[in-house]
């Protein structure tokens, strides 16, 4: 028998998107798994084709008990600059990894009662082999009686303890002594000393009796391996009670000897040699005591490490409210005007208003109309900087904000809303641990911005659905989980102004074919705001819970172009740094970790010698996005899709090498993705 598989597929490319042939791929279990009693190979390898893929046979952790995930790692070759690593966990079904690789882990089944009832089936097959032994030995001579039950004693603890088999081996010769010389009794206690330490060593050949008992202790070595997985914080205190045991081990040993050295001098009585033997097998008692100190230790270890996890992970795309693709710009407030102009991205205003760091400002008049750029430094009614150095004369700036208020669902990346409802995102209207918010503008009652989640990870599963809420208007907003069997809403909103946690569990149906989360407005006014939105499997979450995922990838749902460099023709001129929310004009969050771009660009003179080229990094690394021109036809287009990425603030770098002054043409420059911090 075998553990099931279902075929994944990993395809491998080199940096300039050519496939990776012969790239080593390897995939490890992150936690033991059994399937009907087999243990699944942890480690599964495999080698890429001339096409760049590889297709492993992998357990489908939906099928695992542990809550295993698969560590899968492409070995670079050829163009290849690192090592790609993915963790997810497989479905039971045949799939492509980049599509599974956003998958959590799926729940543990119950590791602590599968523990317990494997060693409490080991503990029934011993006694069952101990019964044997027993009536098998009924008619034995009466003088043997007090050592047969130390032995027999001994043998019922006999493959769960290696100390104990030695002093059952000590006491069998003991006895055996008896029926001898003295000379003959001692040196069947040395022979039987010598085999136990051999037996100690191999640890391989156990007596026949003790076979259902190792059976059970190798089923429970397995759940504990699993339980160290989960435990790695509590070790120190396993250690100490692995100590314990084995001082008590080492106790019995010595009482063993005792009784063999008793057995070796002459004239040693029948009940002398009862009453060493009773001490080796008290010995063995406290051995077994220790043990199950031990084990208890190890229980609580494993529950204290459970405790630790059990914060569920956030189901939720883009709960940082960040990434806004097929949003439009919303300027606000007073018009921030320069008349002395803007001198290397300073601009001098009497009147500030109320721009701090980290805000967009967009320009609707002068050389950079329908720009945005970031401001990074203010002196409130004086002067604020933007993060490039730009210079123009007279021109008129608002704050502004991404947001979505067009007749139709799109919303931020990965949620949806009523074609009457407008949103947008704030970074100032915000609570908790929120960078970002977003604020809903209804025209209709009813309206709902939502979010859908894959059914799968929820069927059969209790969720809850929580986030930070303010509306001045009472009876008016709530949380609600739908999924294809109904709904349940959480409490309303109290109308106070102030922000409160809102919460709504609701068990979801197996077979269930779609499960959608998110806020529902009952009235056709009155705005409200949101942050911090947590969706998990759990029975509850409480104010605070919100969990961002680290390094989250979202693909955007529109392309988004680098504002600066679209579409321009440039010369040579050194490596420039600028910020990645304000070419996307505020669709992509500040902070981005990194950018998935594409790139179409040509050099007239591209066929000439020279190291022609547009490259990309984060702050003081090397390029790791490179589109190459040089030594292609002059004018021939270059087309690249790549990650590049981004310094701790969001900012990235480029560089431009042309063959001459106005050479090099910018075709197209869009941002394809994002991996958020």
């Amino acid at each position: 028998m075998s553990a099931p598989t279902v075929a994944v597929t990993i395809r491998a490319s080199t940096d300039d998107g050519q496939p990776m042939a012969g790239a080593r791929v390897i995939a490890r279990l992150t936690a033991v798994e059994r399937y009907q009693g087999f243990v699944v190979p942890k480690l599964i390898e495999g080698v890429t084709d001339a096409a760049g893929v590889c297709v492993l046979d992998l357990f489908p952790n939906e099928l695992g008990s542990s809550g295993s995930e698969w560590s899968i790692r492409i070995l670079p070759t050829g163009g290849a600059t690192s090592v790609v690593a993915v963790t997810c966990a497989i479905p039971n079904t045949n799939c492509e990894l980049h599509d599974v690789a956003g998958l959590p882990p799926y729940a543990r089944q119950g590791a602590a009662e599968a523990f317990t009832t494997e060693i409490l089936a080991a503990r029934d097959e011993a006694h069952s082999a101990r019964d044997a032994a027993q009536s098998a030995e009924a008619g034995a001579q009466d003088a043997l009686a007090a050592a047969e039950t130390a032995r027999d004693s001994a043998a019922t603890a006999q493959g769960e303890t290696e100390a104990v088999r030695d002093a059952v081996a000590a006491m069998q010769s003991a006895v055996e002594g008896l029926e001898a010389s003295t000379q003959a009794a001692h040196d069947a206690a040395v022979t039987a000393r010598n085999e136990a330490q051999a037996a100690q060593t191999a640890a391989t050949d156990a007596q026949s009796l003790a076979e259902a008992a190792r059976d059970g202790a190798q089923s429970a070595q397995d759940a504990a391996e699993t339980a160290r997985d989960v435990a790695v914080t509590a070790k120190d205190d396993a250690l100490a009670a692995r100590d314990a045991a084995q001082s008590s081990a080492s106790a019995a040993s010595s009482s063993a000897t005792a009784a063999q050295d008793s057995a070796s001098s002459a004239g040693l009585s029948e009940s002398n040699a009862a009453v060493s033997a009773g001490a080796a097998a008290q010995s063995a008692t406290d051995a077994a005591t220790a043990r199950t100190g031990a084990e208890a230790a190890r229980d609580e270890a494993q529950a204290a490490a459970l405790s630790t996890t059990a914060r569920p992970r956030n189901l939720l795309p883009n709960a940082c409210f960040g990434v806004w693709s097929n949003a439009t710009a919303k300027t606000f407030g007073g018009a921030l005007s320069m008349a002395d102009g803007i001198t290397g991205g300073v601009c001098t205003t009497s009147n500030t208003r109320d721009v701090t760091v980290g805000d967009l400002v967009h320009f609707v008049t002068g050389t950079y109309a329908g720009r945005a750029f970031e401001v990074v430094a203010v002196t409130p009614n004086v002067r604020f900087t933007l993060d490039r150095p730009i210079t123009c004369d007279f021109c008129t700036a608002y704050e502004m904000v991404p947001h979505c208020a067009e007749a139709n669902s799109k919303a931020l990346d990965g949620w949806s809303k009523s074609n009457t409802l407008a949103v947008e995102r704030t970074r100032k209207d915000v609570t908790g641990n929120a960078m970002y918010g977003v604020i809903m503008h209804p025209s209709q009652a009813g309206d709902v911005l939502n979010s859908d989640v894959p059914p799968q990870h929820c069927r059969g599963r209790t969720v809850t659905l929580g986030a930070w809420v303010k509306t001045s208007v009472a009876g008016h907003a709530s949380l609600r989980i739908l999924d294809s069997n109904g709904s349940t809403m959480s409490a309303q909103h109290s109308g106070s102004g102030n922000w409160e946690w809102l919460e709504v569990t609701r068990a979801i149906p197996q077979g269930v074919t779609r499960v959608c989360v998110g806020f529902v407005l009952a009235q056709a006014s009155g705005d409200v705001s949101a942050c911090c939105p947590m969706f998990g499997l759990a029975d509850s979450l409480g104010a605070g819970a919100y969990e961002p995922v680290p390094g989250e990838v979202l693909w955007l749902e529109t392309p988004v172009p680098f504002a600066s460099l679209y579409g321009g023709t440039f010369s040579s001129d050194g490596w420039n740094q600028t910020s990645v929310q304000a070419e996307a004009g505020g669709r992509l969050p500040a902070h981005a970790k990194a950018v998935f771009m594409y790139v179409n660009c040509r050099d007239s003179g591209s066929a000439g010698a020279g190291n022609y080229s547009f490259l990309l990094r984060g702050a003081n690394t090397s390029a790791d996005f490179a589109c190459m021109v040089a030594g292609r036809t002059n004018d021939a287009p270059q087309l690249l899709s790549g990650w590049a990425s981004c310094d701790l603030s969001g900012q990235i770098q480029y560089d431009i090498n042309a063959s001459g002054s106005n050479t090099f043409d910018v075709s197209a420059l869009n941002f394809l993705g994002v991996q958020l911090r």
